[in-house]
């Protein structure tokens, strides 16, 4: 195949709280790199693309009928805010068990003071 230069496969161990499991995802690349490097750009290939499911399962992104391009990139960015602000919030929950941020985003809906933590606000009582 013309421009094709290598193949590999990745092995992953997966832990849950259900056991372990494996899996091997196999890869064709054009480019001509160490194994190391190969490893560097699939991992950050996956960071985006967690992210992008991330923002799917809990905004149900894919299925946003927004017909602007503006409103949908706006919509996008607080997204990715919000997304952000609930995650900086649940790794600094002192408990073992955290809530998932779709879990933690219906808690703030519900109650004003967690909404207010995750902002990072403060109520002072005078």
């Amino acid at each position: 195949m013309a421009g094709l230069s290598c193949t590999f496969a990745i092995d992953r161990i997966i832990e849950t709280s259900k056991g372990k499991s494996s899996e091997r995802s196999y890869y064709i690349s054009s480019l001509d790199v160490s194994c190391a490097e190969l490893l560097r750009l699939t991992r950050e290939h996956w960071k985006i693309e967690a992210m992008h499911y991330q923002l799917d399962v809990t905004f149900s992104e894919d299925d946003c009928r927004i017909l602007s391009s503006n409103g949908q990139k706006s919509f996008n960015i607080f997204r990715k805010l919000a997304l952000a602000f609930h995650k900086a919030y649940i790794s600094a929950l002192p408990n073992k068990t955290k809530p998932s941020v779709k879990n933690n985003m219906l808690q703030s809906l519900l109650s004003p003071t967690i909404l207010l933590n995750v902002l990072g606000i403060s109520l002072i009582n005078s």
